[in-house]
Protein backbone atom coordinates (compact mmCIF):
# COMPACT_ATOMS: atom_id res chain seq x y z
CA UNK A 1 0.00 0.00 0.00
CA UNK A 2 1.31 3.43 -0.98
CA UNK A 3 0.11 6.84 0.18
CA UNK A 4 1.01 9.58 -2.29
CA UNK A 5 0.58 13.28 -1.57
CA UNK A 6 1.59 16.13 -3.86
CA UNK A 7 2.49 19.54 -2.43
CA UNK A 8 3.33 22.71 -4.32
CA UNK A 9 4.82 26.09 -3.45
CA UNK A 10 4.15 29.11 -5.67
CA UNK A 11 6.46 32.02 -6.49
CA UNK A 12 5.55 33.98 -3.34
CA UNK A 13 5.86 31.05 -0.98
CA UNK A 14 2.25 29.96 -0.63
CA UNK A 15 1.98 26.20 -0.13
CA UNK A 16 -0.84 23.89 -1.10
CA UNK A 17 -1.09 20.22 -0.26
CA UNK A 18 -3.30 17.75 -2.08
CA UNK A 19 -5.42 15.14 -0.37
CA UNK A 20 -3.43 11.88 -0.13
CA UNK A 21 -4.13 9.21 -2.71
CA UNK A 22 -3.96 5.61 -1.51
CA UNK A 23 -2.75 3.03 -4.03
CA UNK A 24 -2.50 -0.72 -3.59
CA UNK A 25 -0.59 -2.97 -5.92
CA UNK A 26 -2.25 -6.13 -7.19
CA UNK A 27 -0.77 -9.62 -6.79
CA UNK A 28 1.96 -10.66 -9.21
CA UNK A 29 0.10 -11.79 -12.35
CA UNK A 30 -0.31 -15.34 -13.49
CA UNK A 31 0.98 -15.52 -17.08
CA UNK A 32 -1.04 -17.09 -19.90
CA UNK A 33 1.31 -17.49 -22.87
CA UNK A 34 -0.64 -17.77 -26.14
CA UNK A 35 1.98 -20.22 -27.46
CA UNK A 36 0.92 -22.64 -24.71
CA UNK A 37 -2.59 -22.56 -26.21
CA UNK A 38 -1.33 -23.36 -29.69
CA UNK A 39 -0.68 -19.96 -31.27
CA UNK A 40 2.09 -20.08 -33.90
CA UNK A 41 2.82 -16.44 -34.75
CA UNK A 42 4.22 -17.45 -38.13
CA UNK A 43 2.15 -15.06 -40.27
CA UNK A 44 0.36 -17.97 -41.97
CA UNK A 45 -1.50 -19.94 -39.29
CA UNK A 46 -4.83 -18.50 -38.16
CA UNK A 47 -4.25 -17.93 -34.44
CA UNK A 48 -7.66 -16.56 -33.43
CA UNK A 49 -8.84 -19.57 -31.46
CA UNK A 50 -5.59 -20.04 -29.53
CA UNK A 51 -5.34 -16.37 -28.50
CA UNK A 52 -9.02 -16.20 -27.52
CA UNK A 53 -8.61 -19.35 -25.42
CA UNK A 54 -5.74 -17.68 -23.56
CA UNK A 55 -7.89 -14.58 -22.94
CA UNK A 56 -10.81 -16.69 -21.74
CA UNK A 57 -8.58 -18.75 -19.44
CA UNK A 58 -6.91 -15.71 -17.88
CA UNK A 59 -7.76 -15.42 -14.19
CA UNK A 60 -8.37 -12.08 -12.39
CA UNK A 61 -5.24 -9.88 -12.37
CA UNK A 62 -3.60 -12.29 -14.81
CA UNK A 63 -1.70 -11.44 -18.00
CA UNK A 64 -2.07 -12.79 -21.51
CA UNK A 65 1.42 -12.84 -22.98
CA UNK A 66 1.98 -12.62 -26.76
CA UNK A 67 5.66 -13.23 -27.63
CA UNK A 68 7.29 -11.71 -30.71
CA UNK A 69 5.77 -13.00 -33.93
CA UNK A 70 3.22 -12.24 -36.66
CA UNK A 71 -0.17 -13.52 -35.44
CA UNK A 72 -2.79 -13.75 -38.16
CA UNK A 73 -6.14 -13.41 -36.42
CA UNK A 74 -9.82 -12.68 -36.66
CA UNK A 75 -11.77 -10.84 -33.98
CA UNK A 76 -10.60 -11.18 -30.37
CA UNK A 77 -12.78 -10.14 -27.43
CA UNK A 78 -11.86 -8.98 -23.92
CA UNK A 79 -15.09 -9.07 -21.93
CA UNK A 80 -13.76 -9.38 -18.40
CA UNK A 81 -12.18 -7.21 -15.72
CA UNK A 82 -8.69 -7.18 -14.18
CA UNK A 83 -6.73 -8.43 -17.17
CA UNK A 84 -3.59 -7.33 -19.03
CA UNK A 85 -2.59 -8.11 -22.60
CA UNK A 86 1.19 -7.99 -22.99
CA UNK A 87 2.17 -7.59 -26.63
CA UNK A 88 5.91 -8.08 -26.63
CA UNK A 89 7.97 -5.82 -28.86
CA UNK A 90 8.01 -7.54 -32.25
CA UNK A 91 4.56 -9.08 -31.73
CA UNK A 92 1.83 -8.11 -34.21
CA UNK A 93 -1.84 -9.03 -34.13
CA UNK A 94 -2.69 -8.78 -37.83
CA UNK A 95 -6.22 -8.99 -39.26
CA UNK A 96 -6.87 -11.89 -41.61
CA UNK A 97 -8.22 -10.89 -45.02
CA UNK A 98 -11.61 -12.55 -44.57
CA UNK A 99 -14.72 -10.74 -43.30
CA UNK A 100 -16.16 -14.04 -42.10
CA UNK A 101 -13.75 -13.90 -39.15
CA UNK A 102 -15.13 -10.55 -37.93
CA UNK A 103 -18.69 -10.97 -36.62
CA UNK A 104 -21.04 -7.99 -36.40
CA UNK A 105 -21.21 -6.14 -33.07
CA UNK A 106 -23.05 -3.06 -31.84
CA UNK A 107 -21.16 0.21 -31.63
CA UNK A 108 -21.90 3.90 -32.06
CA UNK A 109 -20.62 5.80 -35.07
CA UNK A 110 -21.19 9.52 -35.57
CA UNK A 111 -23.82 9.37 -32.81
CA UNK A 112 -25.84 6.44 -34.18
CA UNK A 113 -26.08 2.88 -32.87
CA UNK A 114 -24.89 0.66 -35.68
CA UNK A 115 -24.08 -2.96 -36.41
CA UNK A 116 -20.42 -2.83 -37.35
CA UNK A 117 -17.76 -5.36 -38.15
CA UNK A 118 -15.72 -6.33 -35.12
CA UNK A 119 -12.06 -5.33 -34.93
CA UNK A 120 -8.90 -7.32 -34.28
CA UNK A 121 -9.23 -6.51 -30.55
CA UNK A 122 -12.59 -5.58 -29.02
CA UNK A 123 -12.84 -4.47 -25.39
CA UNK A 124 -16.27 -4.29 -23.73
CA UNK A 125 -19.72 -4.22 -25.31
CA UNK A 126 -22.47 -1.67 -25.85
CA UNK A 127 -25.02 -3.47 -23.67
CA UNK A 128 -24.63 -5.73 -20.66
CA UNK A 129 -21.91 -5.79 -18.01
CA UNK A 130 -19.29 -3.06 -17.58
CA UNK A 131 -15.65 -4.05 -17.20
CA UNK A 132 -12.72 -2.41 -15.44
CA UNK A 133 -8.96 -2.47 -14.95
CA UNK A 134 -7.77 -3.51 -18.40
CA UNK A 135 -4.29 -2.88 -19.76
CA UNK A 136 -2.71 -3.40 -23.20
CA UNK A 137 1.05 -2.78 -23.27
CA UNK A 138 4.50 -3.97 -24.21
CA UNK A 139 5.81 -2.54 -27.49
CA UNK A 140 3.80 -4.66 -29.95
CA UNK A 141 1.38 -3.77 -32.75
CA UNK A 142 -2.32 -4.17 -33.56
CA UNK A 143 -2.87 -4.02 -37.32
CA UNK A 144 -6.50 -3.97 -38.51
CA UNK A 145 -5.57 -4.13 -42.23
CA UNK A 146 -8.00 -1.36 -43.09
CA UNK A 147 -6.23 -0.84 -46.42
CA UNK A 148 -7.65 -4.24 -47.42
CA UNK A 149 -10.81 -4.64 -45.32
CA UNK A 150 -12.35 -1.13 -45.25
CA UNK A 151 -13.56 -1.22 -48.85
CA UNK A 152 -14.82 -4.77 -48.42
CA UNK A 153 -16.82 -3.78 -45.35
CA UNK A 154 -18.29 -0.73 -47.10
CA UNK A 155 -19.27 -2.72 -50.19
CA UNK A 156 -20.68 -5.54 -48.05
CA UNK A 157 -22.89 -3.26 -45.90
CA UNK A 158 -22.10 0.47 -45.66
CA UNK A 159 -19.43 2.98 -44.65
CA UNK A 160 -20.94 3.09 -41.14
CA UNK A 161 -20.39 -0.66 -40.77
CA UNK A 162 -16.60 -0.36 -40.90
CA UNK A 163 -14.70 -1.65 -37.89
CA UNK A 164 -12.86 0.71 -35.56
CA UNK A 165 -9.15 0.34 -34.95
CA UNK A 166 -9.36 -0.09 -31.19
CA UNK A 167 -12.92 0.08 -29.79
CA UNK A 168 -13.25 0.26 -26.00
CA UNK A 169 -16.89 0.33 -24.94
CA UNK A 170 -18.37 0.98 -21.47
CA UNK A 171 -15.20 0.17 -19.54
CA UNK A 172 -13.51 1.88 -16.62
CA UNK A 173 -9.79 2.33 -15.95
CA UNK A 174 -8.34 1.15 -19.24
CA UNK A 175 -4.70 1.83 -20.17
CA UNK A 176 -2.77 1.46 -23.40
CA UNK A 177 0.94 2.05 -23.12
CA UNK A 178 3.79 1.59 -25.58
CA UNK A 179 1.80 -0.09 -28.34
CA UNK A 180 1.24 0.74 -32.01
CA UNK A 181 -2.33 0.70 -33.33
CA UNK A 182 -2.38 1.02 -37.08
CA UNK A 183 -4.30 0.74 -40.36
CA UNK A 184 -7.88 0.95 -38.98
CA UNK A 185 -10.93 0.70 -41.22
CA UNK A 186 -12.29 3.96 -39.80
CA UNK A 187 -11.73 5.74 -36.43
CA UNK A 188 -8.66 4.33 -34.76
CA UNK A 189 -8.76 4.46 -30.93
CA UNK A 190 -12.38 4.97 -29.85
CA UNK A 191 -13.28 4.89 -26.13
CA UNK A 192 -17.07 5.06 -25.90
CA UNK A 193 -18.93 5.64 -22.61
CA UNK A 194 -15.74 4.97 -20.65
CA UNK A 195 -14.52 6.46 -17.35
CA UNK A 196 -10.76 6.52 -16.96
CA UNK A 197 -8.90 5.90 -20.23
CA UNK A 198 -5.16 6.46 -20.69
CA UNK A 199 -3.07 6.25 -23.85
CA UNK A 200 0.61 6.74 -23.03
CA UNK A 201 3.71 6.41 -25.18
CA UNK A 202 1.77 4.94 -28.11
CA UNK A 203 1.92 5.31 -31.87
CA UNK A 204 -1.45 5.67 -33.65
CA UNK A 205 -1.13 5.46 -37.43
CA UNK A 206 -3.83 5.76 -40.10
CA UNK A 207 -2.12 7.84 -42.79
CA UNK A 208 -0.72 6.36 -45.98
CA UNK A 209 -3.17 3.47 -46.34
CA UNK A 210 -5.76 5.07 -48.66
CA UNK A 211 -8.34 5.28 -45.86
CA UNK A 212 -11.14 7.76 -45.13
CA UNK A 213 -12.61 8.93 -41.79
CA UNK A 214 -9.55 7.38 -40.13
CA UNK A 215 -9.38 9.60 -37.03
CA UNK A 216 -6.64 9.00 -34.50
CA UNK A 217 -8.03 9.26 -30.94
CA UNK A 218 -11.77 9.88 -30.40
CA UNK A 219 -13.06 9.93 -26.80
CA UNK A 220 -16.83 9.66 -27.11
CA UNK A 221 -19.05 10.43 -24.07
CA UNK A 222 -16.09 9.44 -21.91
CA UNK A 223 -14.46 11.06 -18.89
CA UNK A 224 -10.98 11.31 -17.40
CA UNK A 225 -9.19 10.48 -20.64
CA UNK A 226 -5.47 11.10 -21.18
CA UNK A 227 -3.37 11.02 -24.36
CA UNK A 228 0.25 11.55 -23.33
CA UNK A 229 3.67 11.48 -25.00
CA UNK A 230 2.35 9.72 -28.08
CA UNK A 231 2.93 10.04 -31.84
CA UNK A 232 -0.06 10.28 -34.18
CA UNK A 233 0.08 10.06 -37.97
CA UNK A 234 -3.51 10.52 -39.05
CA UNK A 235 -5.59 10.50 -42.20
CA UNK A 236 -8.44 12.54 -40.68
CA UNK A 237 -8.81 14.33 -37.33
CA UNK A 238 -5.94 13.32 -35.09
CA UNK A 239 -8.10 14.15 -32.08
CA UNK A 240 -11.90 14.33 -32.21
CA UNK A 241 -13.72 14.61 -28.88
CA UNK A 242 -17.38 13.70 -29.20
CA UNK A 243 -20.50 12.92 -27.19
CA UNK A 244 -23.61 10.89 -27.91
CA UNK A 245 -27.20 10.41 -26.85
CA UNK A 246 -27.01 6.81 -25.64
CA UNK A 247 -30.15 4.66 -25.89
CA UNK A 248 -30.05 2.39 -22.81
CA UNK A 249 -31.44 -1.14 -22.86
CA UNK A 250 -34.63 -0.03 -21.07
CA UNK A 251 -35.31 2.53 -23.78
CA UNK A 252 -34.31 5.65 -21.86
CA UNK A 253 -31.93 8.15 -23.42
CA UNK A 254 -28.72 8.92 -21.54
CA UNK A 255 -26.96 12.23 -22.18
CA UNK A 256 -23.35 11.69 -21.14
CA UNK A 257 -20.89 14.47 -21.92
CA UNK A 258 -17.22 13.99 -22.57
CA UNK A 259 -15.33 15.69 -19.76
CA UNK A 260 -11.90 15.97 -18.23
CA UNK A 261 -9.95 15.21 -21.41
CA UNK A 262 -6.19 15.90 -21.46
CA UNK A 263 -3.84 15.76 -24.46
CA UNK A 264 -0.24 16.69 -23.68
CA UNK A 265 3.31 16.30 -25.03
CA UNK A 266 2.23 14.63 -28.26
CA UNK A 267 3.68 14.89 -31.76
CA UNK A 268 1.30 14.95 -34.72
CA UNK A 269 2.93 14.15 -38.05
CA UNK A 270 -0.02 14.46 -40.45
CA UNK A 271 -3.81 14.53 -40.17
CA UNK A 272 -6.88 16.70 -39.82
CA UNK A 273 -5.96 18.57 -36.67
CA UNK A 274 -7.01 18.73 -33.01
CA UNK A 275 -10.79 18.88 -32.75
CA UNK A 276 -13.65 19.07 -30.30
CA UNK A 277 -16.62 17.87 -32.37
CA UNK A 278 -18.44 17.47 -34.57
CA UNK A 279 -21.08 15.25 -32.93
CA UNK A 280 -21.51 16.72 -29.43
CA UNK A 281 -25.26 16.66 -28.58
CA UNK A 282 -24.57 15.68 -24.96
CA UNK A 283 -21.89 18.34 -24.48
CA UNK A 284 -18.16 18.49 -23.79
CA UNK A 285 -16.43 20.20 -20.88
CA UNK A 286 -13.00 20.66 -19.36
CA UNK A 287 -10.67 19.81 -22.23
CA UNK A 288 -6.96 20.71 -22.16
CA UNK A 289 -4.69 20.26 -25.18
CA UNK A 290 -1.21 21.47 -24.26
CA UNK A 291 2.48 21.25 -25.15
CA UNK A 292 2.07 19.60 -28.55
CA UNK A 293 3.79 19.90 -31.93
CA UNK A 294 1.94 19.53 -35.24
CA UNK A 295 4.12 19.07 -38.32
CA UNK A 296 1.49 19.15 -41.06
CA UNK A 297 -2.31 19.11 -40.84
CA UNK A 298 -5.27 19.74 -43.13
CA UNK A 299 -6.93 21.80 -40.37
CA UNK A 300 -5.45 23.18 -37.18
CA UNK A 301 -7.33 23.70 -33.91
CA UNK A 302 -11.06 23.22 -34.34
CA UNK A 303 -14.12 23.47 -32.09
CA UNK A 304 -17.04 22.49 -34.29
CA UNK A 305 -20.60 21.27 -33.91
CA UNK A 306 -24.01 21.25 -35.43
CA UNK A 307 -26.35 23.88 -33.99
CA UNK A 308 -28.40 21.57 -31.77
CA UNK A 309 -27.50 20.06 -28.40
CA UNK A 310 -28.69 19.55 -24.84
CA UNK A 311 -25.48 20.44 -22.97
CA UNK A 312 -22.87 23.13 -23.54
CA UNK A 313 -19.43 22.78 -25.06
CA UNK A 314 -17.38 24.70 -22.50
CA UNK A 315 -14.03 25.12 -20.82
CA UNK A 316 -12.04 24.13 -23.90
CA UNK A 317 -8.40 25.16 -23.67
CA UNK A 318 -5.53 25.01 -26.18
CA UNK A 319 -2.14 26.09 -24.84
CA UNK A 320 1.53 25.92 -25.87
CA UNK A 321 0.98 24.33 -29.28
CA UNK A 322 3.27 24.74 -32.31
CA UNK A 323 1.71 24.14 -35.75
CA UNK A 324 4.32 24.17 -38.52
CA UNK A 325 1.90 23.95 -41.46
CA UNK A 326 -1.88 23.81 -41.68
CA UNK A 327 -4.33 23.76 -44.56
CA UNK A 328 -7.84 25.24 -44.38
CA UNK A 329 -7.29 27.25 -41.19
CA UNK A 330 -5.18 27.58 -38.09
CA UNK A 331 -7.94 28.14 -35.50
CA UNK A 332 -11.66 27.75 -36.19
CA UNK A 333 -14.71 27.79 -33.90
CA UNK A 334 -18.15 27.16 -35.43
CA UNK A 335 -21.55 25.79 -34.43
CA UNK A 336 -22.62 25.45 -38.08
CA UNK A 337 -20.35 22.59 -39.13
CA UNK A 338 -21.63 21.14 -42.43
CA UNK A 339 -24.87 23.10 -42.04
CA UNK A 340 -25.13 25.32 -45.14
CA UNK A 341 -27.79 27.75 -43.90
CA UNK A 342 -30.09 28.58 -41.02
CA UNK A 343 -33.81 28.18 -41.67
CA UNK A 344 -36.09 30.00 -39.19
CA UNK A 345 -38.12 27.66 -37.05
CA UNK A 346 -35.94 24.59 -37.59
CA UNK A 347 -34.55 24.80 -34.04
CA UNK A 348 -36.16 26.20 -30.91
CA UNK A 349 -33.93 28.59 -28.89
CA UNK A 350 -33.59 25.99 -26.11
CA UNK A 351 -32.30 23.44 -28.64
CA UNK A 352 -29.38 25.53 -29.85
CA UNK A 353 -26.00 24.40 -28.60
CA UNK A 354 -24.03 26.75 -26.38
CA UNK A 355 -20.29 27.07 -26.94
CA UNK A 356 -18.51 29.13 -24.28
CA UNK A 357 -15.24 29.62 -22.42
CA UNK A 358 -12.89 28.57 -25.22
CA UNK A 359 -9.29 29.77 -24.92
CA UNK A 360 -6.15 29.73 -27.06
CA UNK A 361 -2.87 30.65 -25.35
CA UNK A 362 0.66 30.69 -26.76
CA UNK A 363 -0.28 29.15 -30.10
CA UNK A 364 2.36 29.42 -32.84
CA UNK A 365 1.24 28.84 -36.43
CA UNK A 366 4.14 29.09 -38.89
CA UNK A 367 2.09 28.84 -42.08
CA UNK A 368 -1.61 28.44 -42.93
CA UNK A 369 -2.96 27.92 -46.45
CA UNK A 370 -6.23 29.56 -45.36
CA UNK A 371 -7.11 31.95 -42.54
CA UNK A 372 -4.83 31.68 -39.51
CA UNK A 373 -7.91 32.41 -37.31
Amino acid sequence: TYRIRVSAVDSIGRKSVAVPVVLRTTPAPKIFNVRDFGAKGDGQTLDTRAIQQAIDACTPYGEVYVPAGDYLTGALFICKSHIALHLEEGATLRAVNNLGHFPMVKNMYEGWVKEVFSSVLNIGRLYGERYEDIRVYGGGTIDNQGSVLADQQTENLSRMARSHGMPVIRCDRVAFDNVTITNPCTWNVHPLLCDGFTTYGCRLVSSGFGLSNADGWDPDSSSDCYLLESILDGQDDNIAIKSVVYPAENGTKIYKPSENIYVSYCHFLRGGGLVVGAEVPAGVRNVWMTNCVVDNCDRGLHVCSRPFGTRAVEEIHFRDIHIKHTGCWGINVTVWYWVPSYLPGVYRPDELLEVRKVSFENIRIDYADGNPI
